[in-house]
């Protein structure tokens, strides 16, 4: 019986080389898959908003998946919501449209994404679509899905691509949602405190309607001159309530002291002077406004010093309350009271500079009187 011819060195070479370029590709494109699938959960993760992260999500799944249509739709509590957060290729009302209870159900009780082919696979003129659901902690249902206008079904990498995005898609719309309703409840809290705040207000206005009226003049100048300055949104938001509730504690003073026409006694004037540090505790207890707190304080602290509450002197006393003081300072000179007329403006803005240095910081001063030039 003839022995059986030995193997082609040269078929053993071919086939082992064969064999290794091929492992070598599988390897290939494990890497890519794996770079493709961190560059878009990096993506999805440094979205700010919803929005944001479903534009930017949709046209990178239809890069890596080599799709003509991509999608992100969030299905709600009850599955039966489409809100369409990001899509390429297609409307949101196509996408909403095509997006039936069925193929929801399929994408979210899968544990496998589901892929479909045929003409129309999902939206007209797509052959082969794949999608893949997620249901948050909270409830929310989310869909994720691809199509492509050619026939070709997808591969198993792009399935487990799509699966692995989508949770991280779910998960990445989970926190933007918790920090959008943080939001939401936190300028509940805002309104609710404004609202309490302007009863405040009007209290404050059957006492005395100088002190009422002249706040939320001086907060329009206030945020003039911070700007000018140099100050930052938050700073400016900051100074806009310090202005706004600079004179808030004098709703604890007595009517006859607040309504005096003629000059206070020192016992008087001591009285007047704690609304500084009463206003501060009224509005102290809220969050938001914590940067307004120490404006609310230290309006009335003069640049040498001389002020009250706590006698705080140059730099030492907050910006916002440094302009808050010269604005109010000014507003106090141009208008009418009962028991004296207003001056006229270059009178003020002259006292103004007469005391810069001494009771009002002359940096704001001279922002201030830019302003009001500005402004004619």
């Amino acid at each position: 019986m003839p022995s059986s011819s030995p193997r082609s060195p040269d078929r053993e070479d071919a086939s082992g080389g064969s064999a290794e370029q091929d492992a070598q590709a599988e390897l290939r494109a494990r890497f890519i898959e794996a770079t493709r699938r961190a560059e878009i959960i990096a993506l999805v993760n440094a979205a700010a908003e919803p929005a944001a992260l479903g534009r930017a999500a949709a046209e990178e799944l239809c890069e890596v998946h080599d799709a003509e249509v991509a999608f992100i739709v969030d299905c709600g509590e009850h599955r039966d919501q489409r809100e369409v957060i990001g899509a390429v290729g297609a409307s949101a009302a196509a996408i909403a449209g095509a997006l039936d209870d069925e193929w929801a159900d399929r994408a979210l009780d899968s544990e496998r994404a589901e892929q479909e082919g045929g003409e129309d696979a999902f939206v007209a003129g797509t052959r082969a679509a794949l999608l893949h659901g997620h249901v948050t902690e909270t409830g929310r249902a989310v869909v994720v899905g691809v199509a492509r206008t050619y026939p070709e079904p997808f591969s198993p990498p792009e399935r487990a691509l799509l699966e692995a995005v989508t949770t991280s898609i779910a998960l990445a719309l989970e926190r933007l949602w918790a920090l959008e309703e943080r939001q939401r409840l936190f300028e509940r809290l805002k309104d609710s405190f404004l609202g309490t705040a302007e009863a405040l207000a009007n209290a404050l206005e059957a006492k005395d309607d100088y002190t009422a009226n002249h706040a939320q003049e001086i907060a329009g100048l206030a945020v003039a001159v911070g700007r000018r300055m140099g100050m930052g949104t938050d700073e400016l938001e900051d100074l806009r309530y310090g202005a706004v509730f600079h004179d808030i504690g004098k709703i604890a003073v007595p009517d006859a002291i607040l309504s005096k026409p003629g000059p206070l006694t020192e016992d008087e004037r001591t009285v007047i002077q704690r609304h500084a540090e009463i206003g501060a505790q009224i509005i102290s207890p809220v969050p938001f406004l914590a940067g307004a707190v120490p404006i609310v304080r230290h309006d009335h602290e003069r640049w040498d010093g001389d002020g009250y509450p706590d006698g705080l002197e140059g730099k030492r006393i907050p910006l916002g309350a440094r302009i808050v003081f010269v604005v109010d300072a000014y507003h106090a000179m141009v208008s009418d009271r009962p028991y004296r007329a207003g001056m006229s403006e270059p009178d003020a803005i002259t006292e103004l500079r007469r005391c810069a240095g001494s009771q009002f910081d002359p940096e704001v001063v001279d922002a201030f009187v830019t302003i009001r030039a500005e402004r004619g």
